[in-house]
């Protein structure tokens, strides 16, 4: 079967569709497992088979024994046959890493130039740059098609009325007005930003005159006493919408000053305070299941270091709903957490909580409580009580509070920022909620 260079043993015999093949013989005192064809007839094989997959592995160890060319190798593979096997040598011998390395005899490679290598915008790129922007990686680290998609968002197309008809149909803006001298309505100039009216009347002295009156479409509204313009200020809410949202990424994309960035990042807390104040209602209920528990933010690393004074935070979640509260609080007292949970809780809830002493009363005020000895396990062997669903809650909000150069007095905002962004997860709908909001608690005057 098979003559001339080589000594070799068979060691197994396979049989495929009427096909002899022999598998892993010695060759030169190294395993090879090349594949040998005894019927004359050629067979088709599929880039998935175990079979080629194996020859193309005895190219690669043959190739590999001196580095030699195509020439030298396919004489060597003569004496085996395979459909496609010139073509798997020459591809073989050309992407060889060390091949490449010491080029061919005599031949002299020059060194490749240094340059940047530019991100393009493929499928992979795409899904792993929306990845690193929902871990909120700053701008530096986001390349690709969503950062142009993001441009081209909030880079309008310059026509004020198309931003003008955008917050009247969110009520931001008025959408008419009144003339108070002539009662008539007036019309709006896009180019001046304000009211117009151009009726005329006549005076008593049965003259004609026109009436002169004008007002701006900001004032008594969200733009108001804001040096802002209509457009700045709607590309700052589309920015500070995103998880991702920090100073760096406002000041290089707007051109604004540090401090302009920090007066409209606490009038955006201001609005979504309101937002969540009107939304709090009472969770749970008869049938229904609560998890409590509290968490500080802010701490020192191993104990060690400069004293960090954290805010604790008291916070519950219903497995039915998915609803949540966070409270900050001072103190961790009976007293303090026993007025929250009746002001959160619907009585009869089932309340699921660790062993701190606080919680002991719980049974004695209206509600059923099971509790979980976190020292022991995580799950309560006898009720399967565990607080998972709470303690899953705190790490998604403690990624969207600001780990560093935060202010006490801003920790309701904080807090407020990250319930609004994870109830409302898509950021175009959050656009929608936030000027909505912010019309509700910026009422246009008429």
């Amino acid at each position: 079967m098979v003559t001339g260079l080589f000594d070799f043993a068979v060691k197994d015999l396979l049989t495929v569709e009427g096909v002899q093949f022999l598998l892993c013989f010695e060759v030169g005192g190294a395993l090879f497992v090349p594949c040998l064809i005894v019927t004359e007839k050629p067979l088709k094989f599929s880039p998935t088979t175990e079979l080629e997959k194996d020859f193309l592995q005895v190219i690669a160890v043959v190739h590999e024994t001196g580095h030699m060319g195509i020439r030298e190798t396919t004489e060597i593979m003569k004496h085996f046959f395979l459909p496609g096997i010139h073509k798997d040598m020459s591809h073989c011998c050309r992407i060889c890493h060390v091949c490449q390395m010491a080029g061919k005899p005599n031949e002299y490679i020059k060194k490749a130039p240094l340059h940047t290598i530019e991100v393009r915008g493929e499928p992979s790129s795409k899904g792993l740059i929306k990845m690193l922007v929902e871990k909120g990686k700053h701008q530096e680290e986001m390349d690709g098609e969503y950062v142009k998609n993001l441009r081209r968002r909030i880079a309008y197309s310059g026509k004020i009325e198309k931003l003008v008809d955008l917050c009247q149909r969110h009520n931001l803006i008025l959408q008419n007005k009144k003339c108070p001298h002539c009662q008539e309505v007036c019309r709006i100039d896009y180019k001046k930003h304000s009211f117009r009216c151009d009726k005329s009347y006549i005076t008593k002295g049965r003259r004609r005159k026109r009436c002169s009156y004008k007002v701006s479409v900001f004032v008594g509204t969200w733009f108001s006493k804001g040096k802002l313009d209509i457009e700045t200020n709607l590309k700052f809410i589309v920015l500070w919408v995103q998880n991702w949202f920090c100073y760096e990424v406002a000041i290089s994309e707007l051109k604004l000053n540090k401090g302009t960035v920090c007066d409209w990042s606490s009038f955006c807390r201001e609005v979504v305070i309101n937002w969540v104040l009107r939304r709090s209602k009472k969770i749970g209920g008869h049938n229904c299941t609560v998890e409590i528990d509290e968490s500080k933010f802010g701490k020192r690393k191993y104990n060690v270091g400069r004293v960090i004074d954290g805010q604790w935070v008291f916070g519950g979640i219903c497995r039915k709903s998915r609803e949540f509260f966070l409270v900050p609080v001072e103190t961790l007292d009976r007293d303090t957490l026993l007025s929250l949970i009746k002001e959160r809780i619907e009585p009869g809830t089932t309340i699921i909580s660790d062993c701190w002493r606080a919680y002991n009363c719980l049974a004695e005020e209206g509600f059923k409580h099971l509790t979980v000895n976190h020292s022991l396990y995580f799950v309560d062997p006898q009720t399967q009580a565990h607080t998972n669903t709470v303690e899953r809650k705190w790490r998604d909000v403690k990624n969207l509070v600001p780990k560093y150069g935060r202010r006490k007095k801003h920790f309701v905002g904080y807090l407020a920022t990250s319930y609004f962004k994870l109830h409302v997860r898509e950021p175009s709908q959050r656009l929608h909620v936030f000027l909505n909001a912010a019309a509700h608690l910026y009422q246009p005057t008429v």
